[in-house]
């Protein structure tokens, strides 16, 4: 019910502190969404993205997660989600992270994006801002592939849900 409410009776901010409204109209129920622009969307139930060394455990406990599910990992061992894509064309692009938040997730959730040659690290807190895409931040990017990796090397459980790529 994104954009479909009105103003008569809602609050100023939902129930995270967010003020509303943040599209065309004021979102219906105790969240308000933040658009973020995205043009791609790799979810993990999606052929463009792998957990490793084995499969993350799935599930859909926790509300907020796109499409079907999400995955976890905890603290323990060396794990790694990653999303890929392909970039046509050279330019500025905005990448985004969904995620479940909960209090026993990390806040300090590990991002790699590579895209040939190039890398960048960003730190996401996951206790925060789940059921949307988050921007990880917009960067130039070459023509040709672009991994963004998550690892689960953090302070709590990490979540691989969905990653989207917007050119800017």
């Amino acid at each position: 019910c994104i954009d479909s409410g009105t103003s008569n009776g809602a609050p100023a901010t939902d129930i995270e502190g967010i003020p509303r409204p943040q599209g065309a109209g004021f979102d219906m129920g105790s969240y308000e969404s933040i658009y973020v622009p995205v043009s791609v969307i790799v979810d993990n139930s999606d052929a463009g993205f792998i957990s490793s060394p084995t499969e993350w455990p799935h599930s859909s406990y926790s509300q907020g997660y796109y499409g079907s599910d999400y995955q976890y990992a905890s603290t323990s061992g060396t794990k790694s989600a990653t999303w890929t894509f392909q970039i046509d064309t050279a330019g500025d692009y905005e990448i985004s992270a969904r995620w479940t938040s909960h209090r026993n997730r990390a806040y300090n959730a590990r991002y790699s994006i590579r895209n040939n040659g190039s890398e960048w690290a960003v730190s996401m807190n996951q206790r925060q801002n789940g059921g949307q895409f988050n921007p990880l931040g917009t960067f130039a990017l070459k023509a040709g592939p672009l991994e963004v990796e998550l690892e689960n090397v953090s302070s709590g459980y990490v979540i691989a849900d969905a990653v989207g790529v917007a050119e800017k």
